[in-house]
């Protein structure tokens, strides 16, 4: 099972300005990961230590869309968004 990283790291700087980068792509990425693993080894075998290990995995994958989520609302706050109907008449 993979560790979770330690909330005492150094953040990276983000790539140019932009709202996401790379940095948070891969943790992502590896949160994603993480689940994966862990739901498959639940469903392989139910022990407590699979549910245990999915609970941790399925807490990271929360963890990632709340970052992203927070790091979309920051853009917003800068450049709002249209209104979904003016997205649609396009």
């Amino acid at each position: 099972m993979m560790s979770e990283p330690l909330m005492s790291e150094p953040r990276k700087m983000k790539e140019a300005g932009a709202f996401i980068d790379q940095a948070l792509r891969e943790r992502v990425d590896g949160d994603i990961a993480a689940f994966l693993a862990a739901f498959d080894e639940a469903l392989a075998g139910d022990t407590a230590a699979s549910r245990a290990g999915l609970r941790a995995a399925t807490d990271r994958l929360l963890r990632a869309g709340a970052r992203t989520r927070i790091e979309l609302e920051r853009l917003e706050a800068r450049a709002p968004l249209p209104r979904q109907d003016e997205l649609d008449a396009r």
